[in-house]
């Protein structure tokens, strides 16, 4: 089965689960000598090919700093290699990433999020220029309906954003993201014994992470919980959260971005993880964190994990549930050991296993 793969957001130029589920694919594939043709982005005007053995990846010019200019010019370029190399190939896998052109082979499109959903997030944020900018282009996401055979998707709750996109009378299957088990574990016994508690939360640092709901949250935890918060990522609000949690009077640790390989060691020091999404398609950092035995909370726009989960921008009712868990080391230990077993049903073999048998029905 020779797979031509569309991602518009791939290492080095890459964030989120998005570019992430390609490198296990392209993984798998070296591993068994699978030929594979990745089509990614790159900043500029260049065309290039590198060759890895069984891979072959083109990078196509991305310009731009968001989807309002990355989108429709990786999606011109990109049409142009499609035209060019699809006879070669036995199937077309999408991930979140439209083209122009059209096809005579089986395509398959994987969301990583819908415009859909942006949409929605903006207007509950009280957003509209960016509410309609995303609806605008939800002609992107019809776009790769129309042409696609089969649809996966991350969630129950996405199937009904693709459905609110544009028209699919198949069969969509609910494949997750995974979690390398590998890279994130216990760096050794999970002690939540300390006085001083560690918050975390690791992501992007835009609107609908809602952070500005952790901050205010923080402050309102029940008085005799000691606890410091760490945030680790960059994005266009960190400037002003900065000046937030000064107003707040709240000393927090601003890391900025994080590599990956270091990203371990911050779980391994957190007594809990928050993850206060407005909007999420998914949310690695929650399998990540509960792989290395932290303990999570998720706002109830998550997928669920089985950890606990407060109402999306709630900050009293976010203030409520972290006091109930650093609050009670037998808690923190309960979730710890439940979140770390379940993390193990997301090993990226699994995952990339059941991609690869649905990929297959399509070839």
């Amino acid at each position: 089965m020779k797979i031509l793969v569309l991602i518009r957001e791939y290492p080095p130029y890459a964030c989120g689960g998005m570019g992430r589920v390609v490198c296990y694919l392209e993984d798998f594939c070296r591993r068994n000598n699978w030929p594979l043709t990745i089509i990614a982005n790159q900043p500029g005007w260049r065309v290039t090919r590198e060759d890895k053995g069984a891979i072959v990846i083109y990078r196509v010019p991305t310009l731009g700093a968001t989807f309002l200019t990355k989108l429709p010019t990786y999606c011109f370029f990109a049409s142009l290699l499609v035209n060019r190399l699809a006879r070669e190939h036995d199937l077309i896998y999408s991930v979140s990433s439209p083209f122009f052109a059209k096809t005579k082979i089986p395509l398959v499109a994987h969301f990583q999020g819908t415009r859909f959903g942006e949409y929605l997030a903006c207007k509950k944020l009280k957003k509209p220029l960016h509410a309609l900018l995303n609806k605008l282009y939800v002609f992107f996401d019809r776009l790769i309906l129309e042409k696609a055979g089969g649809v996966i998707v991350l969630s129950p709750a996405m199937l009904s954003e693709i459905n609110n996109s544009g028209r699919f009378d198949k069969k969509a299957e609910i494949v997750p993201n995974g979690v390398d088990t590998k890279l994130f574990c216990p760096a050794g016994p999970r002690s939540f014994d300390q006085e001083e508690k560690t918050v975390l939360y690791a992501g992007r640092l835009d609107l609908r992470k809602g952070v500005d709901t952790l901050l205010s949250a923080f402050r309102q935890m029940r008085p005799g919980i000691k606890a410091r918060l760490v945030i680790a990522g960059g994005g266009s609000q960190e400037k002003r959260l900065r000046g937030l949690a000064r107003s707040l009077g709240i000393a927090a640790d601003f890391l900025g971005k994080v590599d990956l390989q270091k990203l371990p060691a911050l779980y391994n020091k957190a007594d809990l993880l928050v993850m206060p999404s407005l909007y999420e398609p998914f949310g690695l950092v929650v399998l990540e964190a509960m792989a290395c035995a932290t303990p999570v909370i998720v706002s109830n726009v998550c997928p669920d994990f089985g950890v606990p989960r407060f109402a999306a921008g709630n900050s009293a009712d976010l203030a409520k549930a972290m006091s109930e868990v650093l609050g009670s080391p037998a808690r923190q230990r309960e979730i710890s050991e439940a979140g770390y077993q379940s993390s193990r049903d997301y090993s990226w073999d699994k995952v990339i296993e059941k991609l690869i048998g649905y990929l297959k029905q399509f070839a």
